[in-house]
């Protein structure tokens, strides 16, 4: 999504003739395209805030294992077959 912000207004001062802004053709202005760009980083590095946050869950027949950065945990599952 940041990439999306960065680009388009970097494609509308490529081809200005395929933009419009506020009813009028042409390329955005200068303060609009650093705005843009501004948002496009910060969106860019959000997910980066939470990447101690996330887990890596592997679920095997009858096992999970929880992985968060370089620390991981085991647990088995035991299946009881009643009838």
């Amino acid at each position: 999504m940041g990439l999306f912000f960065i680009t388009a207004p970097l494609i509308a001062h490529l081809n200005p003739e395929n933009s419009t802004f506020n009813g009028e053709p042409g390329a955005p202005d200068f303060s609009t395209t650093v705005i843009f760009i501004l948002i496009g980083m910060l969106m860019g590095l959000i997910p980066f805030l939470y990447m101690d946050k996330l887990v890596i869950v592997e679920l095997n027949n009858q096992r999970i294992k929880i992985i968060q950065g370089d620390r991981s945990a085991k647990n088995n599952i035991a299946v009881d077959n009643e009838n």
